[in-house]
C-alpha cells in the first residue's frame, strides 16, 4: 500500500486505479508522523474468517478495532499475535474462535510490557505425551498456575527450568512426573530465599581466597 492509497478488491495489492482506500493513510498514500498502520494486520483493518489472511473485510483486527492504524499504548499480544485465539486441532493463532489466548483473554491486545510466562510460552497447560507447551490441555503449568501470564517476582526454577520433575530415566525435566526437583521441591517455581543465598556465598568463598592470596 505504501504510496499507492488503494488496494485491489480481488488481489489486495496495491494500485493506483482506485479500489478500496488505505485505512494506514487514508488512501493518500502519506506516511504521517505518530500515524502508522497497525502492526498486527498492516493497516489492512480485517482478516479472511477462513484463511486468516490479510484482508480488507471480513474478521475485524482486534488491536486496531478494524481501522488499520496504530494505536500508542497498546500492543499486540505476545502470545497470540494479535489474533485472540488458538485453532483447537492445530493450535495455531487464528482470529475465527476456538480456545481463548489466556495472556490477552481473547481480546488480542494487551498493555505495553505484557510478556507470556517464560515456562508454558503462555499456554498455560502442557501436553502429557509430548511435554510441549499445548492449549488443548494436560498438565497445568507451575510457574504460572496455567493462566498463561508472567507475574512480576515469580520465575522459573534455574534446575527443573519450571517443570518440578525430573525423568527418572533420561533425568531431563518432565512434567509428568518421577524425581522431584530438590531446588524447587517439585514446585516449579524459583524461591526467592534460594536465589539471595548464592550472592552471600559467593562472596565469602571470594573474601577466603583474598585471605589465602595474602
Amino acid at each position: 500500500m505504501v504510496l499507492f492509497g488503494f488496494v485491489l478488491k480481488k488481489t489486495y495489492n496495491p494500485t493506483l486505479s482506485g479500489g478500496v482506500k488505505c485505512k494506514g493513510c487514508d488512501g493518500d498514500g502519506k506516511c504521517r508522523p505518530g500515524n502508522s498502520a497497525c502492526h498486527t494486520c498492516l493497516g489492512f483493518g480485517y482478516f479472511n474468517s477462513n484463511t486468516d489472511e490479510l484482508t480488507n473485510s471480513g474478521t475485524r483486527c482486534k488491536v486496531c478495532d478494524g481501522n488499520g492504524k496504530y494505536k500508542p499504548g497498546i500492543e499486540s499480544c505476545p502470545n497470540c499475535r494479535g489474533f485472540g485465539f488458538f485453532n483447537s486441532n492445530t493450535e495455531k493463532a487464528t482470529n475465527s474462535g476456538g480456545i481463548r489466548c489466556k495472556v490477552c483473554e481473547g481480546h488480542g491486545k494487551v498493555k505495553p510490557g505484557t510478556e507470556a510466562c517464560h515456562s508454558c510460552h503462555g499456554f498455560g497447560l502442557f501436553n502429557s505425551n509430548t511435554e510441549k507447551p499445548s492449549v488443548t490441555g494436560g498438565i497445568r503449568c507451575k510457574v504460572c498456575d496455567g493462566d498463561g501470564k508472567c507475574h512480576p517476582g515469580t520465575e522459573a526454577c534455574h534446575s527443573c527450568h519450571g517443570f518440578g520433575l525430573f525423568n527418572s530415566n533420561t533425568e531431563k525435566p518432565s512434567v509428568t512426573g518421577g524425581i522431584r526437583c530438590k531446588v524447587c521441591d517439585g514446585y516449579g517455581k524459583c524461591k526467592p530465599e534460594l536465589r539471595l543465598v548464592i550472592p552471600v556465598m559467593d562472596l565469602d568463598c571470594l573474601i577466603r581466597i583474598m585471605i589465602n592470596l595474602h
